[in-house]
């Protein structure tokens, strides 16, 4: 995986990046994101048993145990590692276009958030 343009972590400030790290493989120029049996919860404390496969283009963290960060969805959330900010791939304007297949199976969710 290009590091240049993706970052391989679901929101590491609130986890750590072992384990919101995605399980993916590469098929010529596809990126196929997976979740696999082993895998283990991304943030078993705040987020249960979620499993999580995910790339993000920006990163954003405020110090060591602090509460500032992107998407703090758990009021008890506080960055548990050290997070370098990266805006690899920010677009102010124009479009993201994305070709997504999904197995439509309950209590499976795929999404791309802006």
């Amino acid at each position: 995986m290009n590091t240049r343009y993706w970052i391989p972590y679901y929101l590491p400030p609130w986890s750590l990046r072992a384990a919101s790290k995605p399980q993916y493989r590469l098929a010529g120029e596809n990126l196929i994101l997976q979740i696999t049996e082993d895998q283990l919860p991304w943030c078993p404390e705040f987020n249960g048993d979620v499993k999580c496969s995910s790339i993000q283009t920006g990163l954003y963290a405020g110090p060591l145990h602090s509460t500032k960060g992107q998407h703090r969805f758990n009021t008890k959330c506080k960055v548990r590692e050290i997070q370098i900010p990266q805006r690899n791939g920010l677009p102010h304007y124009g479009y993201i276009n994305i070709q997504t297949k999904v197995a439509a199976i309950p209590n499976r969710v795929s999404a791309l958030w802006r």
